[in-house]
């Protein structure tokens, strides 16, 4: 195993695996709305550290920054909903990036490419991925949180399982086309809870 293998992978773990506990955080506290804009507000900052050449974490750190203290100031100074500021903000953001972006970068931008991480960056994930999952295990709000501790795991177990089953019968159904035999779908009865 190469080192740059190892070092995407462990970055991969540790991000992926504090993702799973916020995201079902933010869905349940109803902010998966405002974070999903918010988090594409590091676009103009990328691009500014790729047009200066500077680390890319810190254009990303600035441009966040200032895009949330935009979004306080307008919020104070008019009468529009957060929500329509964040979506405002979030446009603007997005459309500054992409003036300033070279077309040939665009798409690493968007996806990212965690084959070029180096060891700094997966040090940094690892130790903002424990601080992370270290405060929401120890949030005041302990009781609103072990829930999801104890049930995200197994929410996305469940996830992959249902996907196999679907994967597993799309499968099947592209063979008996292909074998020119027809696909016959199956129709449900209910009968109730106790049966008929």
């Amino acid at each position: 195993m190469t080192n740059q293998l190892l070092l995407s992978l462990t970055t991969g773990i540790f991000i992926g695996g504090v993702a799973g506990y916020l995201g079902t955080l933010m869905v349940i506290k109803r902010m998966s709305v405002a974070v999903d804009p918010l988090s594409h507000l590091v676009l103009p900052g990328i691009a500014l550290a790729l047009l200066f050449h500077f680390d890319v974490s810190l254009g990303a750190l600035f441009s966040i920054v200032l895009g949330m203290i935009l979004i306080w100031f307008l919020e104070l100074k008019t009468k529009l909903s957060t929500e329509t500021l964040i979506a405002v903000v979030f446009t603007l953001g997005v459309a500054f990036a992409l003036l300033i972006l070279p077309e040939a970068e665009i798409e690493e931008i968007f996806v990212g490419d965690i084959s070029k991480i180096n060891f700094l960056s997966t040090i940094i994930s690892a130790i903002l991925s424990i601080i992370i999952f270290l405060q929401i295990i120890t949030d005041v709000k302990w009781r609103e949180n072990k829930d999801v501790i104890f049930w995200a795991p197994i929410a996305w177990l469940v996830f992959y399982f249902v996907d196999f089953i679907e994967y597993v019968a799309l499968v099947k159904s592209i063979i008996k086309i292909i074998k020119n035999k027809t696909v016959a779908w199956q129709k449900w009865e209910r009968v109730g809870v106790f049966g008929a």
